[in-house]
């Protein structure tokens, strides 16, 4: 952990008592560091004092008994001087530099040369000359010397005594030091372990009131982390620890029950996902299978951890593989669904190899940042089937109604003409309702048929070029009848001359015919139904308006679907089988087209259908 400030890697119970207590040692040895100058300085003016009031006993001392002649009182008392073991050295020296008297015997008549230093000999020069007390303190050498004058005889009329000696003292500083600075020493000593005492009592009261609280704390939030949602720390107090540890089991408290709540929605959720009908497959973005519920293994015959880690495409046929890689990269990278969120019909592949018919439908998700999809699956074996014998029995029940509706229709084609005479005009009535009625069974009968083939593939389409504008006169004339039926007017209000298309004229002659039947159905009376042609991006757009009511936004969906209105009445105000859009769908996209509409309500609807262009210098070009 580089960078880190080492008293950070120190437990706080240890750090706090360890910091104070080399304070407090940092504060006890600069404080006798301080101490120890200021002691010497104290001690030599001490010194001084004490040696200077030694020093002017004796000479007051001397002086007399000098004065008396009593030579030997003065060795006597400046021998006794000799017991104090401050002082080193005492000498009286007369003015020949003479010892008269000293602390030991020996010195006696000596020199004072032999005793002194030439520095101490020159303050006792000085001191005589001024006639006053000298007192110099010698740091280096630990001691303090003085000199006072003394005057052995003074002759009648002198002002200045002819015969001046000298006492000399050599007072002892070390020792005295020494005892101070041990002194100062223990004192600082007690010191010390007087801080050491209080550290201990710091660290127990912090220990108490904080390290323990805190060490609570944590082991609380280690058991937590740990999965136990039952712990708390308990810290009491008023302090902020004890705010934190509130705190804390409040967020323990609730994240816990949230814990709970969140498992029993999941399990209401497995419920749900267990017993639903419908497979539900999740898998991640390279269609890795991550979960595979009951229905599922019950569709595919797998297991979920035969599944589980594997790609789905080990649930589909060959032909639908290439498709699913192809499906995913693009969604992934263009954004275009062609599966996703679009339901679907596929086939999958069982454990047995046996396929499967399913109705698919793929939502994607997002989950801690990663993307999923869902596939929900139904097996629809049984509605194909049922939707097969339904298709076999319309196409059974169409085929066998159209002969016998043919003939009918032309029998009373034949009786309304008059091939059996006159008939009355109640009578002639009837059979206009009745071939009427005929008419319409018979074009349910044809839409009905013509589903058929669309679901079966067997509609046959002629595909060749077409000139849009020819096709859409055409497209007029053969719907002008219907027009005026409808008492409604044709108006193209846009052409595109030499637009072609490739496509079966008769076919898209069936898509313009329902397109404007609804738009005369719906139109009202004496309006036009507009027709327009359009290049959209290399397209051929042909558009059909009306004014009429509109269509609901909610209906949009549903709109080419077969059987759809968007409101049951319009079947019996205005005619129609509701096939004819989704046959006109089923057309167009056979055509690779696109078909829709845009509508406001009481402002009326626009149905357009795109198909590509046709160039026929490309197609020549091609050929060649």
């Amino acid at each position: 952990m580089a960078g880190m400030n080492p008293l950070l890697l120190l437990p706080q119970r240890w750090l706090i008592p360890s910091v104070l207590l080399l304070f407090s040692l940092m504060i006890s040895v600069a404080a006798l560091l301080y101490n120890i100058p200021h002691a010497e300085r104290a001690i030599e003016q001490e010194g001084k004092r004490a040696v200077v009031q030694i020093a002017s006993r004796l000479q007051g001392a001397i002086n007399g008994e000098l004065r008396r002649g009593a030579i030997e009182e003065v060795r006597t008392e400046i021998s006794n001087l000799g017991s104090d073991s401050a002082i080193l050295l005492a000498l009286l020296i007369d003015d020949r530099q003479q010892v008269m008297a000293a602390t030991q015997y020996a010195m006696i008549n000596g020199v004072a040369s032999d005793f002194l230093s030439s520095e101490e000999l020159a303050q006792m020069d000085q001191s005589q000359r001024r006639m006053s007390g000298n007192t110099q303190v010698k740091s280096d050498q630990d001691y303090i010397s003085v000199t006072y004058p003394v005057v052995f005889s003074k002759e009648a009329g002198e002002i200045r005594p002819s015969h001046i000696g000298t006492l000399f003292i050599r007072y002892d500083l070390g020792q005295i030091k020494k005892t101070t600075i041990a002194a100062l020493k223990n004192e600082a000593m007690v010191m010390v372990v007087f801080i050491c005492l209080m550290s201990i009592v710091v660290w127990l009261v912090f220990h108490i009131t904080v390290t323990r609280r805190v060490a609570a704390l944590v082991a609380s939030a280690n058991a937590f982390a740990g999965g136990d949602l039952t712990r708390r720390c308990g810290v009491v107090g008023r302090d902020e620890i004890a705010e934190v540890g509130r705190a804390f089991d409040l967020m323990a408290q609730t994240i816990a029950e949230e814990r709970e709540n969140l498992s029993k929605s999941e399990q209401r959720l497995r419920v749900i996902l267990d017993n639903v009908v419908d497979g539900i497959i999740t898998m991640d973005a390279l269609g890795i299978v991550m979960a595979f519920n009951p229905a599922a293994e019950t569709i595919f015959g797998y297991r979920a951890d035969e599944v589980i880690g594997r790609n789905v495409k080990c649930l589909m046929p060959g032909s639908y593989q290439s498709e699913h890689d192809g499906y995913l990269h693009n969604y992934c990278t263009t954004g275009e669904r062609k599966i996703i969120g679009i339901g679907r019909e596929v086939e999958g592949m069982r454990a047995d190899g046996t396929q499967v018919p399913l109705e698919l439908w793929v939502v994607e998700v997002e989950q801690d940042n990663e993307q999923l999809f869902i596939g929900m699956l139904r097996d629809i074996s049984d509605r194909l089937q049922v939707d097969r014998m339904k298709k076999e029995f319309v196409s059974t029940v169409s085929h066998e109604l159209r002969t016998p509706l043919t003939s009918i229709k032309g029998s009373l084609g034949l009786v309304s003409g008059g091939v059996l005479g006159e008939i009355p005009a109640e009578v002639h009535s009837m059979i206009d309702v009745a071939i009427n009625n005929s008419d319409r069974l018979m074009l349910l009968i044809n839409d009905l048929l013509d589903i058929e083939k669309i679901e079966l593939g067997k509609m046959d389409f002629y595909i060749e070029p077409i000139n849009v504008m020819a096709f859409i006169n055409d497209v007029l004339s053969a719907n002008q009848g219907y027009a005026d039926e409808q008492k409604v007017l044709f108006k193209v209000t846009h052409e595109e001359p030499g637009a072609m298309v490739l496509g079966d004229a008769a076919r898209l002659m069936q898509v313009m015919a329902n397109l404007i039947s609804n738009a005369a159905k719906y139109s009202p009376k004496s309006d036009y139904v507009e027709l327009a042609v359009h290049r959209v991006n290399g397209k051929i757009e042909i558009s059909v308006s009306d004014h009429g009511p509109g269509i609901p936004e909610e209906f949009h969906a549903r709109m080419f679907e077969k059987f759809a209105q968007a409101d049951s009445s319009d079947t019996r105000r205005v005619g129609g089988t509701g096939l004819g859009l989704s046959i006109t769908r089923a057309i167009v996209e056979r055509h690779d087209g696109r078909i829709d509409y845009e509508s406001k309500l009481g402002e009326g609807t626009r149905f357009f259908f795109e198909l590509s262009e046709y160039v026929a210098e490309e197609e020549e070009s091609h050929s060649s």
